[in-house]
């Protein structure tokens, strides 16, 4: 038989594939679309690249969970699966707080549990959220349009990531940078916020690709799917 590989998603919406935000019949409904997410575009090129293998793939992507959330669940969504790899992906539902202490120390908790286990720990930051409002944003979403974008003008989710960054490091977990990309193409000049579907926090589906290939990236450089 070959050998077979165990990875967990542990998510917000984002990684459970959430993108648009629609009015239907005087109902808003968030889209949900699993098979565009960054999960199932990353599983197809594990599945591409090592096709001796055998993989299951886990998607624990929750919508509107932070990292209180993530603590009341992580026992059953991603320890009792008992995953080779895990793939930690939380702020953006955090950063409403502004507080990146305690965002630390809940990260901090989620993380101990995490190297107990014993598992491979990939962490993922996040994209960026809107710089501005749109104009075709939704009436029922503009306070929420305005406060992500002062969390992402004013640095709150910088020093979020960087607070993941630096507990990643102390853990001797694997850094996925994704915010370092969007941050970069932001640098270029490019309109970051048309790259969110919503025009809030939900990256496009061309934007799932870039979190699939930073992920990648990461695997094939420190070489995780054959220890």
């Amino acid at each position: 038989m070959p050998e077979k590989k165990k990875i967990v998603f542990f998510g917000d919406s984002v990684t459970e594939g959430c993108f648009e935000i629609l009015r239907v019949n005087g109902q808003l409904e968030l889209l949900k679309d699993q098979s565009s997410s960054y999960g199932e575009i990353l599983a197809e090129k594990l599945r591409r690249n090592y096709p001796e293998l055998m993989f299951e793939f886990i998607n624990s992507g929750n919508s509107g969970d932070g990292t209180k959330e993530a603590l009341a669940r992580v026992d059953k969504d991603v320890l009792e699966h008992h995953p080779d790899i895990v793939i930690f992906c939380f702020e953006l539902n955090d950063i409403s707080y502004r507080d990146a202490v305690g965002y630390g120390e809940r990260v901090r908790r989620l993380f101990d549990k995490l190297k107990e286990s014993g598992c491979t720990v990939i962490v993922m930051s996040s994209n960026m959220v809107n710089k501005y409002i749109s104009p075709d944003t939704l009436e029922e979403y503009r306070n929420m349009a305005e406060d992500c974008a002062d969390c992402q003008n004013s640095g709150v989710l910088d020093a979020y990531t960087e607070t993941l960054r630096e507990l990643s490091s102390a853990y001797g977990f694997f850094f996925a940078d994704a915010y370092a990309e969007w941050k970069r193409l932001d640098g270029y000049g490019i309109d970051t916020t048309a790259l969110l579907c919503n025009h809030l926090n939900h990256p496009s589906r061309r934007m799932h690709r870039l979190f699939a290939d930073v992920l990648f990236d990461c695997i094939e450089k420190n070489k995780l799917i054959l220890r």
